[in-house]
């Protein structure tokens, strides 16, 4: 439960001041973590005598997202994401430190003599071959690092990688730009491909190089009960179990016509669905699931059973939301 209270923060709380945020909370909620973090930095200090861990600790010009005071020597760790604005020397100088007593951890490679210097993808990594003993810990542990890894779009290690997949993501991209052209008695629908706004064959939150394929598709609904919109169908696959959805744009001339018409207030309104699942909102965004039973169901079919449980979750998600207007 805490692991996922942490992964649906890391969704609204992600820059820099928030990863620093929760990683002081944890290592001060726990001790096991706390040493973890310290000596990821400086393996060589016992850190026995540790009278201070603060945030933003402020001495004249600097403000270092990580003060410790071990005895009488001061350590210093920075947190950065995606910012390049450095401040080795700065903090050197103001705090009266060697080199060696300052901590920096990215979420991209970088070297700077005489300081540690590492990443976030390893110190995730480097805590998953460490657990505490107490088991309330290893919960924390768990929960925050399922937080770092949201914040910092760090992807799970296989034990190898599988080429030969590939071409099933190939091929789902062209079954998909082909099976969104569709005419039924409510709805007519056309494969939408414009390189300049369709996100390299991402969507809004992001491109394949994030993980996330699909097509964007014209609907016209019957009879003009719904303003003709834009949606996007396809599948997450930067986890280990892959997400399919439908995804409706709250953006005028994309799916901003069903989002007036299918509010969040109103989703209760929707009966179950045979392909879809979860129904909600997200960045604003109106979002539709395929089931868990339908993935797996996916999952075991011939190509052709792959096929038509694709457009039956398409057909009915469109479908169902012409019935709104009807209520």
């Amino acid at each position: 439960m805490i692991a996922k209270l942490l992964s649906y923060l890391a969704q609204r709380q992600h820059d820099e001041n928030a990863l620093s945020d929760v990683t002081w909370a944890a290592c001060s909620a726990s001790p096991s973590l706390l040493r973890a973090f310290l000596s990821f930095f400086f393996p060589k200090v016992a850190f026995d005598r540790i009278t201070a861990f603060e945030r933003e600790y402020a001495q004249r010009d600097s403000r270092p997202d990580f003060y410790i005071r071990n005895g009488e020597d001061i350590y210093l760790v920075e947190n950065k994401i995606y910012d390049q604005n450095h401040h080795f020397d700065q903090y050197i100088s103001t705090f009266g430190i060697p080199a060696e007593r300052l901590g920096y951890i990215s979420n991209y490679p970088m070297v700077e003599a005489g300081c540690t210097v590492h990443t976030w993808d390893e110190f995730y990594h480097h805590l998953q071959h460490l657990q505490p003993e107490d088991a309330e810990e290893r919960e924390l542990w768990r929960a925050y690092l399922e937080y770092v890894k949201n914040v910092c779009s760090i992807c799970e290690r296989p034990e190898k990688m599988d080429l030969k997949g590939m071409y099933s993501l190939y091929v789902l991209m062209k079954e998909l730009s082909k099976l969104v052209n569709n005419q039924t008695d409510t709805y007519t629908s056309e494969y939408y491909n414009s390189r300049g706004d369709t996100h390299q064959g991402g969507n809004i939150q992001g491109s394949m190089r994030d993980g996330i394929a699909g097509c964007y598709f014209h609907v016209k609904y019957a009879n003009d009960a719904i303003t003709e919109c834009r949606s996007w169908i396809g599948v997450y696959y930067e986890r280990k179990d892959p997400l399919f959805c439908i995804c409706f744009e709250d953006n005028p001339g994309w799916g901003k016509s069903v989002c007036d018409l299918l509010t969040p207030e109103r989703i209760s309104m929707l009966p179950a669905g045979n392909f879809y699942g979860s129904v909600y909102y997200e960045d604003g965004h109106l979002w539709f699931d395929l089931s868990d039973a339908k993935l797996a169901a996916f999952q075991t079919a011939d190509f052709d059973g792959q096929i038509a449980l694709l457009k039956g979750f398409l057909d009915e998600v469109v479908t169902i939301i012409k019935t709104i207007t009807n209520n």
